[in-house]
């Protein structure tokens, strides 16, 4: 909801919750009392000049804290720490390891980075004085949002997974690392500037069979891919989503008659302005696809 809409609602103790982008950081000179910086990592690199000014435009949700503020960052981020130091406010680094009130095995979403997540949240909302129960029992309900490695369909064995909402190399990398099964990935859209190249690390080191490109930026993802040398990996270039999600589900039938579970994910590390309106229409369409597959 655009931000405005919400002002006839508020009341002097009403707390607010925004998410904000580098874009949005970049011309304000008022940080929030409470500030919350997850994991850094490069992305629109189409629209910035470098990693620096993108980091740079993000310190702002820091830089004009005050003393009585209060800043969350993300243990182990160089990035985060960098931009928790800008301002005044108390700095609060939230660590996974070290947190005790919930376990990984609670959360009903997949991977590492979404139990993060749910770390940093669970913090600020005790820092604010929410009910240790209440946030057990809010952990334990939360089935995720939309197009975030959100479960579409199980077919035959093949469990289906659409993550749309991944739109830059490291949230594909957090997606792979989500899978101990088999898989097979599609990937691709329009290009923001990125480095490919941790995605091939990242399939390297995983049990990723097959990777499907599709979109203006496939044949820079498979010279990404090569550069590795990855033998065990076959990768294939196809023309559109639907192709994309036909040729997964081809292989995928071959491979699960000698593996009892097998995943397709799809997780374009990429904008979708190539094709789409937005991940959001990129995320619908692929749901609609995948509904009309026949068994």
């Amino acid at each position: 909801k655009p931000a405005i809409d919400i002002l006839s609602k508020l009341k002097k103790n009403s707390i607010t919750v925004f998410e904000l982008s580098s874009f949005k950081l970049q011309d304000l000179k008022r940080s929030p009392q409470i500030a919350v910086v997850l994991d850094i990592f490069p992305d629109h690199m189409d629209a910035h000049k470098n990693f620096r000014e993108y980091v740079n435009a993000k310190a702002s949700i820091a830089k004009y804290q005050k003393r009585d503020d209060k800043i969350f960052y993300a243990a182990g981020n160089i990035y985060a720490k960098a931009i928790a130091q800008k301002g005044r406010g108390k700095k609060v680094m939230v660590d996974p390891k070290l947190f005790k009130l919930f376990s990984p095995q609670d959360l009903k979403i997949l991977g590492a980075h979404n139990f993060k997540n749910a770390v940093m949240a669970a913090t600020v909302a005790l820092n604010l004085g929410i009910n240790k129960n209440t946030i057990i029992k809010t952990i334990r309900a939360y089935r995720g949002l939309h197009y975030r490695l959100e479960l579409v369909r199980t077919l035959k064995g093949i469990k289906i997974y659409n993550d749309s909402a991944s739109t830059n190399p490291m949230t594909t990398v957090a997606a792979i690392k989500s899978f101990k099964e088999n898989n097979v990935l599609i990937m691709g859209g329009k290009d923001k500037g990125l480095d490919y190249e941790p995605v091939a690390k990242a399939l390297k080191n995983s049990s990723t069979k097959f990777v499907i490109l599709f979109g203006e930026n496939k044949n820079k993802i498979a010279k990404a891919m090569i550069r590795i040398k990855n033998k065990e990996l076959r990768i294939m270039e196809v023309k559109n989503l639907e192709s994309a999600v036909k040729t997964a589900l081809r292989f995928a039938k071959l491979f699960i008659i000698h593996n009892s579970s097998f995943a397709i994910l799809f997780s374009p590390g990429a904008a979708s302005f190539d094709m789409f309106v937005d991940y959001k229409d990129r995320g619908k369409k692929f749901n609609e696809i995948v509904k009309r597959l026949k068994g």
